[in-house]
């Protein structure tokens, strides 16, 4: 009797909850915002590409024959005219890429395909490919597409292109300008920014321009020669840009007194070093 009451007894005790009648497994911590990592996108190995996303292959196919290279240049140049950017990517795909390289139809197709926002890693590719390639760069070309690295953050390229273009017969004051500006945006390169600012203001002395030299001479540690240039600021502005002049003061005053600052150069259109997005939101000191 007493073995049937131990036996009914057990029985009861596996089925109370809170009494471990079989193995059950462990609780685990869920956290409350797990991170997911973003799935990795397959390298492209096969013929299939996005162009948003995949940069074209490694050119391998000969270039056209020089007669038909000049009839599709002529040609998407009359494309370019009629503004069927459609028609000039057509046409420039087909010299592009090739060897020989042609610097002008690579240039040109990346132009052509910047603005698309369905063709960004191929117009990214072309744009660099174009400014990187030997060869005869024609000045015009290298001027867009220095303006259209520098508007997206790739000063390394904008300053490559623009190095060729102050180099040429008739560099104006702006490309002198627009040389320092992407010099500026790499600290290794602050002298030489200086310099191009230099040979800017000697073409024409535009009062920012002084201040943004003045700016990176602060940033150089250059302190005798930023109070000239800020001095030299003040002076050319004359008053009609009192609150620019207010803060040069200012900054006059904390390099007399050693205090330094670390300052980013007014850009026209220039590109934040710290910023993909740098030519939207250029850091500006007035």
């Amino acid at each position: 009797m007493d073995r049937a009451v131990l036996l009914v007894f057990a029985a009861t005790a596996a089925l109370v909850p809170g009494c471990k009648g079989r193995d059950e497994p462990s609780p685990q911590r869920v956290t409350e915002n797990p991170v997911i990592a973003p799935p990795k996108r397959p390298e492209r190995t096969g013929p299939f590409r996005t162009p948003r996303n995949d940069p074209p292959p490694p050119r391998s196919e000969p270039q056209l024959a020089p007669e038909e290279l000049a009839k599709v240049l002529a040609e998407a140049t009359e494309a370019e005219r009629k503004g069927d950017t459609a028609r000039v990517a057509i046409l420039l795909r087909r010299c592009a890429n090739k060897v020989p390289q042609s610097i002008e139809c690579e240039g040109r197709l990346a132009l052509a395909l910047l603005p698309e926002r369905n063709y960004k890693a191929e117009a990214e590719y072309y744009l660099a490919e174009a400014i990187r390639g030997e060869g005869e760069h024609p000045v015009e070309l290298d001027r867009k597409l220095a303006e259209a690295a520098m508007g997206r953050g790739r000063s390394d390229l904008a300053a490559q292109a623009y190095a060729r273009v102050v180099g040429s017969d008739g560099a104006t004051a702006e490309d002198w300008v627009a040389f320092a500006r992407a010099l500026s945006t790499d600290r290794a390169r602050l002298s030489e920014a200086v310099d191009a600012y230099a040979k800017a203001i000697e073409l024409r002395a535009d009062p920012s321009w002084i201040h943004e030299k003045a700016v990176v001479l602060g940033q150089l540690g250059r302190s005798k020669e930023a109070i000239a240039a800020f001095e030299a600021f003040i002076r050319a502005s004359g008053g009609k840009d009192p609150e620019r002049e207010r803060k040069a003061r200012l900054r006059i005053e904390e390099l007399r007194s050693g205090r330094t600052a670390d300052l980013v150069p007014r850009k026209e259109g220039g590109a934040d070093p710290k910023s993909t997005e740098g030519s939207k939101k250029a850091a500006r000191t007035e």
